[in-house]
């Protein structure tokens, strides 16, 4: 596949899957608000005791993955919502899917990976420690899988370092080159 499509179609790919991030992530920090000003709001993933996403954003670990509160305090501002730093990575996740060089899919792939890293613990969680599924924490586990997938594929279709045009991608070879 040439290079032009490879981006192409890791930028639609990137792009969507970003944009389902932001949206689930949005719905999340919606849900946290809601719950918060109405305590008999029911959002539509809290289906019964063990399906319950309002559960697991309420609890310690809805807010600074449960870290940021015990080190720095509940009052830090850096414990935020779960859903909030959700919605940064993938509104940088899809800035970065826009650009065209080797330093951004490095960078997306980093990202990514970081991303990944989180959702071992996170799901331990909610298994072990909240004993609840949160169907949008599962769904955003499955956009992590997907996106590191298509952040793999485009850092591959880069090529090796050493044969970089000025635009971050491999000069297309022809037919005299080979």
């Amino acid at each position: 596949m040439p290079i032009s499509s490879a981006f192409l179609y890791s930028r639609v790919l990137n792009s969507f899957l970003s944009l389902t991030g932001i949206l689930i992530s949005l719905y999340s920090v919606f849900i946290e608000v809601k719950k918060g000003l109405d305590k008999n709001y029911v959002a539509f993933c809290d289906i019964d005791d063990l399906f319950a996403c309002s559960k697991v954003f309420s609890s310690k670990f809805g807010k600074g993955f449960g870290l940021v509160a015990p080190y720095l305090g509940e009052d830090h501002v850096l414990n935020q919502p779960n859903a909030v730093y959700g919605t940064l990575l993938y509104a940088a996740l899809l800035v970065l899917s826009q650009v065209k060089r080797n330093w951004a899919a490095k960078l997306q792939l980093g990202l990514v990976i970081l991303a990944n890293c989180a959702t071992p613990y996170l799901a331990y969680l909610l298994y072990k420690v909240i004993k609840a599924v949160c169907v949008l924490c599962v769904a955003i586990y499955i956009v992590n899988a997907l996106l590191l997938g298509v952040a793999l594929w485009r850092v591959s279709a880069l090529g090796p370092v050493g044969k970089r045009r000025r635009n971050g991608y491999r000069k297309k070879s022809s037919k005299k080159d080979q």
